[in-house]
């Protein structure tokens, strides 16, 4: 799979003792800006999303994009209308279990197969 993700990731420790993780995954040939982003902060989730609301109008065939809950200038990138809930693997990061990884993954390949199909259809 070598060339086939660019990955930007960041770690810090924040004071009250939560560590702060990102991951953005994406393919190279997705529209710049679309991510799944992985990410455990207090939670640990998943998130399928793009920084540009025109992108994502486009691609998703909507009038107007969706803002991704707690994320500044993000947008939803599916066609999934739950994500404000569904992209949590655990709301207690910091607790986080090996099967939580594996689920955290499981939903990182879902999104990147729900983004290859949105692009597809296009």
């Amino acid at each position: 799979m070598a060339g086939i993700f660019r990955g930007e990731e960041g770690l810090r420790q924040k004071d009250n003792a939560d560590i702060k993780y990102d991951l953005d995954v994406r393919l190279q040939h997705w529209p710049e800006g679309v991510v799944v982003k992985v990410y455990k902060h207090k939670a640990l989730a998943a998130l399928p999303s793009v920084n540009n609301a025109a992108v994502a109008c486009e691609y998703l065939k909507t009038e107007e994009a969706v803002a991704a809950k707690f994320w500044k200038e993000t947008f939803y990138f599916s066609h999934r209308t739950d994500l404000d809930d569904a992209r949590y693997v655990l709301r207690e990061g910091n607790d986080m279990a090996e099967e939580d990884a594996v689920t955290c993954l499981n939903m990182l390949k879902g999104f990147i197969e729900e983004i290859e199909g949105i692009l597809a259809a296009k």
